[in-house]
C-alpha cells in the first residue's frame, strides 16, 4: 500500500484532497450543481495532525465523505428551496467521533455501558451473544497452515461452533479462557482455506482468510471490484416521469424532508445510511427483526435514531402485504440483509420496479452488502470484520503495531463510512429522479469502501512514528481483540489523551428516547456537518423494536 510522504501533512489538507477527488470522480457522474455547491463547503480541524493510533486515514476519509455529503445536501437545498447562499462546515474531530457513534450514546447523561441498560439488551440477545465464549467464535485466529482466518458466527454462533467441533455453550469460561480454547482448536485442527469454504458454502456463515491489500487486489474478487467507485447509481425504467419534490410541511429546509424510506437492515452500515437520511429530513420506517431473529440493542440505540420501528413477520402473507403497502408509498427501499433475502421473500428488484411503474412514480432500490455486487464472492454474507480481513485493512493495522498478525481496525470504520456513502448515493438518486425521472438502483458495499479507503494510502512514516511514540506502551491490541473490546480500549485512550474531544457540550445533540422510561432523553453524536441556516435533526427520537404500526405518518 502506498505511503504518502509529506513534511507538512495536515488533516485538513488531506481531507480536502480526498473530497475534491470525489467531486471530480468521473465514475460518480457528479452534476454541475453539486460541483458548484462543493465550493461552499469548508473543512475545519482543531487537530491538524492525526491522533488515532492507526496508519489508516480514518479521520481524513470520514471528513471528506461528510464534506461530499454536504455538497449534495447544499445542491438539493438550492434546487428545492432556492437556498443558493447556504454554506456548510465539516468538523474533522466530530467526523472521527462519528466512527464509533454507538459507543458514545448516553441516556439522561449516563453512558450506555452502565449496567442499568443491560436489561434492554437481553430481550434481543436470542443468540446468547452476551456469553464470551459464544461471542468470541467471531474473531481472527491462527490456522494450522500458518495463516490467519476470521470466523464470524453472526449473532448466533451455534452453527460456526458446530462446524469446528466445539460445544454450543461454555458459560463458565472467562474471556481469556474462551480465546485460549478457540485458538487451540483452530490452530491445531483446521486449515484457513477449509474454514473459509466450509463456513460460507456449507454452513452459510461468514469467514475469510486474512489478506494484505496487495494480495486482495490480485485475487479474482479483488480484480472484479477494484475499479468500482464508492457507490453505483443506475437509472432504470427511464420512461417514468420526473418526480416533483414533496411538500416540505415542516419548513426545516433539510434536503430530504418529505422523502419516505424503508429501512430493511441491521447492524451499523445499513442503519447508519438511513439514520443519516433521517437527520437530513427523511421519514424512515425500519422493519425490525422478528422475535426469533437476534439483534444488538447497543447498536439499535444509535441505529434507530430518527426512525419509526415496526415489526413484521416477512414470512407471513399478512407481513408481506403490509410491506408491499409500505413500498407503494415509499421513495426509497434500503436493503442491508444477506444478498437475496428480499428476493426469497418475493420482493425482487424486478417486482419492486413493477410496483413503481404501476403507480407511475420512480423508486430508489438501494442495497448494501459486504463483498460488492459482482465477482465470485458477491453471493456471500459478511460483516465489517470480514471485509477488513478480506481487503487488507486488518493486516495494515497489525503491521503498524509491529506485529506479524492482522488486527481489526480500532473503530467500526468501514461500517460507518459505508453509511455516509450510502446516504450520499440516496441523495444522488433522489436528485436524479426529480430532474431526469425513472427509478434508480443503488449498489454499495463495505469492500467497495475499503478499496477506496486503502487507495488513499497510509499516513506518512513520520506521522506513524509520532503516533507510536505518543501511545507507547498503551497499544496492547492483538489479533484476538474483537470489535467490542477494541471500542472499549479506544474509549479509554480517548478519555486519557483527548478529553476535550469528549466535551458533552460540543459532542452531543439530544432527542427523545422510547426505550421504556418515561421522559428519558437520548444524547447522540452531533452530525459532523453544520449548515449556515439549516439545522440537521431527526423528526423522532430513538425507539425499541416494534413501537410503531406499519404505516406512513
Amino acid at each position: 500500500m502506498t505511503v504518502i510522504s509529506s513534511k507538512s501533512y495536515t488533516i485538513t489538507a488531506e481531507a480536502t484532497r480526498i473530497f475534491n477527488s470525489l467531486v471530480n470522480d468521473p465514475r460518480l457522474d457528479v452534476p454541475e450543481i453539486v460541483k458548484c455547491a462543493a465550493r461552499h463547503v469548508t473543512i475545519q480541524a482543531r487537530h491538524e495532525v492525526p491522533f488515532l493510533p492507526t496508519p489508516l486515514k480514518m479521520t481524513e476519509s470520514s471528513t471528506a465523505l461528510w464534506a461530499y455529503l454536504s455538497a449534495w445536501s447544499l445542491a438539493i437545498m438550492n434546487a428545492r428551496y432556492g437556498l443558493d447562499e447556504e454554506t456548510a462546515v465539516v468538523d474533522a474531530e466530530q467526523a472521527t467521533l462519528y466512527l464509533f457513534s454507538f459507543a458514545l450514546v448516553r441516556f439522561n447523561g449516563v453512558p450506555i455501558q452502565d449496567k442499568r441498560f443491560a436489561l434492554r439488551a437481553t430481550q434481543y440477545d436470542t443468540g446468547k451473544y452476551n456469553e464470551p465464549y459464544r461471542a468470541l467464535a467471531t474473531n481472527i485466529y491462527p490456522t494450522r497452515d500458518g495463516k490467519f482466518c476470521l470466523l464470524h458466527g453472526g449473532l448466533n454462533a451455534t452453527r460456526i461452533l458446530r462446524m469446528v467441533g466445539m460445544p454450543d455453550s461454555q458459560p463458565e469460561l472467562t474471556r481469556e479462557e474462551a480465546i485460549a480454547a478457540h485458538t487451540k482448536n483452530i490452530s491445531e485442527n483446521f486449515d484457513s482455506h477449509w474454514l473459509e469454504i466450509t463456513a460460507n458454502e456449507r454452513y452459510r456463515q461468514s469467514s475469510t482468510v486474512c489478506n494484505t491489500f496487495e494480495e486482495f487486489l490480485v485475487s479474482e474478487h479483488g480484480k472484479a471490484i477494484k475499479d468500482d467507485p464508492i457507490y453505483i447509481v443506475k437509472q432504470v425504467d427511464a420512461s417514468l416521469p420526473p418526480v416533483g419534490w414533496p411538500e416540505a410541511t415542516k419548513g426545516s429546509g433539510r434536503p430530504l424532508e418529505g422523502i419516505r424510506i424503508i429501512d430493511f437492515s441491521r447492524i451499523i452500515a445499513g442503519p447508519a445510511i438511513t439514520k443519516i437520511c433521517a437527520l437530513l429530513g427523511a421519514t424512515v420506517i425500519r422493519i425490525s427483526s422478528n422475535p426469533q431473529q437476534p439483534d444488538v440493542a447497543v447498536l439499535m440505540f444509535d441505529g434507530n435514531l430518527g426512525k419509526r420501528d415496526t415489526s413484521l413477520n416477512m414470512k407471513s402473507e399478512e407481513g408481506k402485504d403490509a410491506f408491499e403497502a409500505l413500498l407503494l408509498g415509499a421513495d426509497v427501499i434500503m436493503d442491508g440483509f444477506r444478498p437475496g433475502s428480499l428476493d426469497r421473500l418475493g420482493f425482487t428488484r424486478d417486482y419492486m420496479r413493477l410496483l413503481a411503474r404501476k403507480r407511475g412514480k420512480g423508486l430508489i432500490l438501494a442495497r448494501e452488502n459486504c463483498y460488492g455486487w459482482k465477482g465470485p464472492l458477491q453471493h456471500r454474507s459478511g460483516w465489517q470484520q470480514i471485509s477488513d480481513c478480506l481487503t487488507g485493512v486488518a493486516w495494515a493495522q497489525g503491521k503498524f503495531l509491529g506485529l506479524d498478525e492482522p488486527v481489526l481496525p480500532l473503530l467500526p470504520n468501514a461500517d460507518y463510512q459505508a453509511g455516509i456513502c450510502g446516504a450520499i448515493a440516496i441523495l444522488d438518486a433522489i436528485y436524479k429522479r426529480a430532474t431526469l425521472g425513472g427509478s434508480y438502483t443503488v449498489d454499495l458495499s463495505l469492500s467497495q469502501f475499503n478499496v477506496f479507503f486503502q487507495k488513499q494510502g497510509l499516513l506518512p512514516v513520520v506521522e506513524q512514528e509520532r503516533l507510536l511514540k505518543r501511545y507507547e506502551g498503551e497499544l496492547s491490541f492483538r489479533h484476538y481483540d474483537d470489535a467490542l473490546s477494541l471500542s472499549q480500549k479506544m474509549a479509554k485512550l480517548f478519555a486519557k489523551h483527548e478529553p476535550k474531544l469528549l466535551d458533552p457540550e460540543k459532542v452531543y445533540a439530544k432527542a427523545d428516547s422510547n426505550w421504556g422510561e418515561e421522559g428519558e432523553i437520548m444524547e447522540y453524536v452531533k452530525p459532523p456537518a453544520s449548515f449556515s441556516s439549516i439545522k440537521l435533526f431527526p423528526d423522532v427520537g430513538t425507539t425499541q423494536a416494534g413501537t410503531y404500526s406499519p404505516q406512513w405518518p
